[in-house]
């Protein structure tokens, strides 16, 4: 009876000992309510990056379509003459970093990326911004204007790195900044620079829980000199149901990839324009 006694007695201290080692952790755990979470809905706002990375392990998978017009040509389809494709799948390795890659069906454009969460704002923070890294390289095999096939790998490919740079207000609105360099390997005319700035200003403001406005505008600082372009600009709106984004959107830009849709837009963003870009894109999000 003494030895059971004892035994129960060791058996309670034990446990109690445990249950303090467990609360613990649990403590050391605890969710940080300190940091500032959806700025934006998706981990692009329209036709950039937001600073939004996903949590470890999860998985990005987007298929968009852009469509337009070509009045001045001869019509080649019913509702639209042109239509651009591009398939995507993005995986965060961790909660800081994602990298991803797509194809476009427009000059058979390839783009990998590495985007990396370097500061997340936090209430009372000092510097109450959020800040991210992206690394982007395209691939694609023609030019622009798809008259000219590129001549090495290296010539082919443009590389755009971008410091984004945000801050959200309050529940409803979030505004970013996104400075941007693009080096391409070649350009179709020597007077083209093949390094090019650019900074961006996008904004989100959210209606209600699932609907959410969004506008993009790219200010180009060194444009190209063999043509006249015009600063990227879009205009749209998120909608989301459950794991799935659904994005539409106006914009005068056609490609996908960074350094095209930046630098080389040769349409004005007016909405008389009877080739206007309209924009779809839908994103479903899973968790290994």
């Amino acid at each position: 009876m003494k030895n059971s006694l004892g035994l129960i007695v060791f058996f309670f201290f034990f446990q109690l000992g445990n249950a303090q080692s467990l609360l613990d952790v649990l403590t050391s755990q605890q969710i940080d309510t300190t940091a500032v979470t959806l700025s934006f809905k998706g981990t692009r706002i329209g036709l950039g990056h937001s600073i939004e990375t996903r949590d470890r392990n999860t998985f990005e998978l987007s298929i968009g379509q852009r469509y337009w017009n070509t009045p001045d040509e001869e019509s080649r389809g019913f509702l639209v003459d042109q239509i651009c494709t591009t398939f995507a799948l993005d995986y965060a390795f961790t909660d800081n970093l994602t990298v991803g890659s797509s194809i476009s069906t427009l000059m058979t454009a390839a783009n990998v990326f590495g985007k990396y969460r370097l500061k997340r704002q936090r209430n009372n923070d000092k510097l109450p911004l959020s800040f991210t890294f992206v690394q982007t390289l395209n691939y694609k095999s023609e030019f622009f204007d798809i008259t000219t096939t590129r001549g090495s790998f290296r010539e082919k490919l443009a590389y755009t790195s971008q410091l984004l740079v945000a801050h959200k207000w309050n529940d409803k609105f979030t505004a970013q900044l996104s400075p941007t360099f693009i080096h391409r390997g070649s350009n179709r005319f020597k007077v083209d620079p093949t390094n090019q700035f650019a900074i961006g200003v996008s904004g989100r403001y959210k209606l209600s829980s699932h609907f959410e406005l969004f506008s993009e505008y790219f200010y180009q600082i060194n444009p190209l000199e063999s043509m006249e372009t015009f600063d990227a600009f879009s205009l749209g709106a998120n909608w989301e149901v459950s794991d799935l984004l659904l994005q539409f959107m106006l914009t005068n830009s056609r490609p996908y990839s960074e350094d095209l849709f930046i630098t080389s837009n040769q349409l004005e963003f007016n909405v008389r324009n009877r080739n206007m870009t309209f924009g779809f894109r839908a994103t479903y999000t899973f968790q290994l």
